[in-house]
This record gives C-alpha cells, structure tokens and sequence, in this order.
C-alpha cells in the first residue's frame, strides 16, 4: 500500500473535496455557503454535553 492509499474503498486524496464537499481551508467561506448563527450555537452548546456523558 502507497502513503495516500487508505484501504479498499477509500477515497483517492484528489476525490476528497467531491466526497466530502467543498472545503474552503485557503479561502474565505462565501455567504451562500455559510452556516447560521443559531446552528453554530447550537452545535457549540453540544459539546459539553457529549463530554460530560456518562
């Protein structure tokens, strides 16, 4: 198996950004493509549930 290859099945590191989705790592997000205040909020409020879980 080479560096890039991850098993069978997974994904080739050119196909990344058509499997996972546009990413914008170099890049401003564009507004259309910008998530809500009230969703970030929402998942920020989420995770200290999910680490004090027993």
């Amino acid at each position: 198996m080479s560096t890039y290859s991850a098993g069978p099945g997974a994904a080739a590191p050119a196909d990344t950004d058509h499997v996972l989705g546009e990413e914008y790592e170099h890049e401003p997000v564009p507004m259309a493509a910008r998530r809500s205040l009230f969703s970030m909020v929402m998942v920020w409020a989420g995770f200290p549930m999910i680490i004090t879980a027993p």
